[in-house]
């Protein structure tokens, strides 16, 4: 998946991210549809190491998470 600064494609890629790492689901809200799904998470991403990655967007279609994460305001 890929984490960008903003929730388009056109925005910067800052890395991507992988099955084996984790993040904190800051807030979800709407940008680029990819694959019919306009909706995008805001989140903190970790490395598989466990280091810091840093915030970033990603399309929610790409993410599996347990619990409820709220609308970005």
């Amino acid at each position: 998946m890929g984490l960008r600064s903003c929730s388009t494609l056109s925005c910067t890629l800052k890395g991507r991210g992988y099955a084996d790492q984790k993040a904190n689901m800051l807030c979800w809200g709407f940008g680029q549809t990819i694959n019919g799904d306009p909706k995008w998470n805001h989140l903190d991403h970790y490395l598989a190491d466990g280091s810091y990655f840093g915030d970033a967007f990603s399309a929610q279609n790409y993410l599996w998470w347990n619990g409820v994460v709220p609308p970005c305001r």
